[in-house]
């Protein structure tokens, strides 16, 4: 699985002081182990990149890294998780083919964040909420400019997702579950000599997590069905069992991500195919 990598918004830094530093710090850092939490809920991880000049920049009187720490002493578990996922990042300016800028500054976190969603998929920015409600919104609005293969420039506006409170969690959470992962067309996984595999679809499934393999292409009546957790058959006919197995073993992180979105009522994931070892 992919790591999902979040950016530090350094410009919120420029505010002005919090009307509330110890809440907006709390909800930063609330925030993160928010994001650690889904992930590791869909059997991933994260990372949390931040501009190495950012981590030792000034916050309200102190530098970022150490305002962090400290803050988190009453809270050493969540401060180590955090600590542990943080990437110093090094930025040189102009070296990317886009620049994002906000009131007359170049935004290095909104830049790579945008980079990232303009390569492959969404991202977001990490903003301590200062009393600009600005860094309080889902999304910021910001100028941006691409140069493209043929060094031409365009200039244009995009919105940058922005995590800052507990709240922003909430309403990025579909997002933050399902990025790595391409959903699937229909409830059909992969095939048993024939057989479809598939996942329904939330109401018709219930926990415990588990996958049906079905009598035939053509039809949709259950000729056995599993346990995701231990590959055990639940009712159905034996024949399959020693396959379906492995079978499970081999996909048991993604049938869980999986899992998890038809809970909420939507296909499952795209299966990323693993090729089978030759054995002499």
């Amino acid at each position: 699985m992919q790591f999902l990598t979040l950016y530090f918004n350094e410009i919120c830094l420029v505010d002005s002081h919090p009307a509330n530093l110890d809440k907006s710090i709390d909800d930063f850092m609330d925030v993160m182990e928010s994001v650690i939490a889904l992930r590791l809920e869909m059997q991933s991880d994260c990372v949390f990149g931040f501009l190495s000049d950012s981590l030792h920049a000034d916050c309200w009187g102190r530098p970022l890294i150490s305002r962090l720490s400290s803050h988190a002493q009453s809270k050493k578990d969540r401060w180590r998780r955090i600590q542990s996922r943080i990437k110093p990042l090094d930025f040189l300016p102009g070296s990317l083919p886009i620049e994002v800028n906000f009131q007359g500054h170049v935004a290095k976190g909104m830049t790579l964040t945008a980079l990232c969603a303009n390569v492959s998929q969404k991202s977001w920015v990490l903003s301590i909420i200062a009393q600009q409600k600005l860094w309080a919104q889902l999304k910021i609005e910001v100028d941006y400019s691409i140069l493209d293969e043929n060094a031409n420039i365009h200039i244009g506006k995009c919105e940058i997702g922005n995590l800052s409170q507990p709240k922003h969690i909430d309403q990025w959470k579909d997002d933050l579950l399902d990025w790595g992962a391409s959903p699937n067309e229909s409830s059909v996984l992969d095939h048993l000599e024939g057989r479809p595999i598939v996942m329904y679809l939330a109401p018709l499934e219930h926990n415990p997590p588990h996958i049906h393999l079905l009598e035939s292409r053509s039809g949709n009546q259950t000729y056995a069905k599993y346990r995701i957790d231990d590959g055990v058959r639940e009712k159905g006919k034996p024949t399959f069992d020693a396959q379906m197995k492995e079978w499970i073993n081999t996909y048991k992180d993604q049938l869980l991500r999986s899992w998890h979105r038809c809970q909420r009522e939507l296909h499952p994931f795209e299966l990323k195919k693993v090729e089978k070892r030759k054995t002499n």
